[in-house]
Order: structure tokens, then C-alpha cells, then sequence
């Protein structure tokens, strides 16, 4: 059951996300603070996708670029903690480009 509501989020999200016509360069992240200079030159991408406009609602996405499988080109959506809980604590300690 919670697979077929996500796979229908996830599509109505892609729908929803191309008919405001907002671009890749909306959502690039030129710097951010205390980035050592090796990891500088990442490409990433952030930002809110909005998924509500009647309630102001939005999901937080982070983009981050493969460094060790460059000849194919693959996106996972991570997606771990509970309801209200973030999954940037994933993304730092267990799939994501940086350690805390």
C-alpha cells in the first residue's frame, strides 16, 4: 500500500515540478560554509519542490553528484526516518558525500 501512495506522490511531484517551469540553475548551490576546497568543484543541487501551493507545502530535496560510478548516470531517492523526522541525518552519516 505505501509503495503504490509513494510511486503515485512521486509522479504527481514530477508532474507538479514540471509545470511550474523551474530549472536545474533554480536549485544549484554555488557554496556552502566550511566546504573544504577538494569538495568545491561538487555540482549539488538543493532546494524546496513545492507540492501544495493551496497550504504552502513543500518537500526538501538534496542533489549530490556519483563520484565513483561516472559512466552511468542514476538516482536514488533516500528516504529513511518517521513521520516529521528528516532524512539528513542518512544522507550525512550513510549515503552522502560528506561525514559530521
Amino acid at each position: 500500500m505505501y509503495i503504490i501512495l509513494l510511486k503515485t506522490f512521486i509522479c504527481f511531484s514530477i508532474f507538479y515540478y514540471g509545470v511550474t517551469s523551474l530549472q536545474a540553475n533554480d536549485f544549484y548551490v554555488e557554496n556552502l560554509p566550511l566546504l573544504p576546497q577538494s569538495e568545491s568543484s561538487m555540482n549539488m543541487h538543493a532546494g524546496y519542490l513545492p507540492v501544495n501551493s493551496q497550504n504552502h507545502g513543500s518537500l526538501f530535496f538534496w542533489h549530490f553528484p556519483n563520484k565513483f560510478i561516472s559512466d552511468k548516470s542514476r538516482t536514488i531517492i533516500w528516504l529513511n526516518g518517521g513521520p516529521g523526522q528528516s532524512s539528513l541525518i542518512g544522507a550525512w552519516t550513510e549515503i552522502g558525500p560528506f561525514r559530521f
